[in-house]
């Protein structure tokens, strides 16, 4: 269909169809570029997650051990519900989220949820740390290969 924009110049509009096809080549150039597999390489590995300000303080230990083994975790302090903070972490496409409480900050371990998968149990926070190292380590791997 032809139309005449402000101007009087003929231009084509696009039909609902093109617009989706459009839309669907950007997202694949997009997830090349962007290399989706390689999650735990990105810019930020780890999320934590206090239920309440009341665990910050462990939570801050947890963050100490991340950041001395290599991993990039940031803390999420907001004083808003843990379902919000887990919601607004997804969003951000953060490969790993812990979520730290009472239970957690007696046993000294974290509660780890996987992006795009959910709960995967509670873990010591070294066991989580060699886990993501042997990801990253793996990951490497396949890019020198590669």
């Amino acid at each position: 269909m032809n139309l005449v924009d402000g101007i009087r110049n003929p231009r084509r509009r696009n039909t609902g169809r093109q617009t989706a096809a459009l839309r669907i080549e950007i997202d694949g150039f997009r997830d090349v570029l962007c290399d989706r597999r390689d999650q735990t390489i990105g810019p930020l590995q780890v999320m934590i997650l206090p239920i309440s300000d009341k665990y910050s303080e462990y939570a801050h230990q947890v963050a100490a051990q991340l950041k001395a083994a290599d991993i990039r975790a940031e803390l999420d302090e907001r004083s808003e519900k843990i379902g919000r903070k887990i919601r607004d972490t997804e969003l951000m496409k953060t490969p790993y989220m812990l979520i730290v409480g009472e239970k957690e900050a007696a046993d000294g371990t974290v509660s780890v949820r996987k992006h795009g998968e959910g709960d995967k149990g509670s873990l010591p926070v070294a066991a989580f740390c060699e886990e993501i190292r042997n990801i990253v380590n793996e990951q490497i791997k396949g890019k020198r290969k590669g």
